[in-house]
């Protein structure tokens, strides 16, 4: 009960304008895509989350990658990201065929 787990999201955030984004590695992306589009797709996820997933699969993918380093790799991961949830690939992502 004594024990502090010492714990980050993201590596950095980075100020635009009135909004801040959190920075982390590029891999992240596809996860976050992947992960979205399937949970948009379930019944049991409520409508108002649906919507919010909705916004999380467009506006934070284009921020991402217009305002945030390495803009080249973020979109790679993205677009593998769409990839995979069309072809229905689970698990985690198979960082040998980059």
């Amino acid at each position: 009960s004594n024990s502090v787990i010492q714990h980050n999201v993201g590596e950095d955030k980075k100020k635009i304008l009135f909004y801040k984004i959190r920075v982390w590695k590029p891999f992240r992306e596809y996860y976050q895509i992947r992960d979205c589009l399937y949970l948009i797709n379930k019944k049991y996820v409520p409508w108002n989350f649906r919507i919010r997933l909705l916004i999380m699969l467009t506006i934070r993918p284009m921020m991402h990658c217009l305002f945030l380093d390495r803009r080249i790799e973020r979109f790679k991961y993205i677009f593998r990201g769409i990839c995979d949830y069309l072809n229905k690939v689970h698990g985690e992502l198979n960082f040998k065929e980059k």
